[in-house]
């Protein structure tokens, strides 16, 4: 009887927004044929979120946009995310946009080993208040072929 009723197919795509990324982070990892994300936090993105999304073991493209909250503090729980290899194994495309919020990245040696595509939006007035600057290991990304960086 079962196999007589269709069933829905695997998400692929997802747009979503939130407040916070840590709590709907459990729901987001169930979905593990998901290859494209487009995600929009205006409140806490912290680590545990972050690693969340960096376990998705199909996911190809990943478009993240921080916004300040409702109260105008940074809508980042961690200024500096460090992505790390464990994480983000098959994603080709990353967009990574700070609205108006103070954030920096850093990738770690081996980090996001198939990326090739990487555009980031970064606020130029916090160019120095993090040592070495906004985006530290952009040499480790090895596969690149495109970077837009813009402030």
């Amino acid at each position: 009887m079962s196999s007589c009723v269709p069933t829905s197919p695997p998400l692929r795509k997802l747009v979503l927004n939130t407040r916070d990324l840590n709590r709907v982070g459990p729901q987001i990892s169930s979905l593990v044929n998901l290859t494209r994300l487009r995600i929009r936090v205006s409140g806490e993105a912290g680590k545990e979120g972050i690693n969340i999304l960096a376990s998705l073991p199909m996911l190809l493209s990943l478009t993240v946009g921080l916004f300040n909250d409702k109260d105008g503090d940074s809508g980042i729980v961690y200024p500096r995310n460090a992505i790390n290899p464990q994480g983000f194994q098959r994603l080709l495309k990353f967009h990574f946009r700070c609205y108006w919020c103070d954030a920096a990245l850093e990738f770690e040696p081996g980090a996001m080993p198939k990326l090739e595509r990487l555009k980031l939006h970064l606020m130029a007035r916090c160019q120095f208040k993090w040592e070495g600057g906004l985006v530290l290991g952009l040499q480790n990304l090895a596969g690149l072929k495109h970077v837009d960086v813009s402030q």
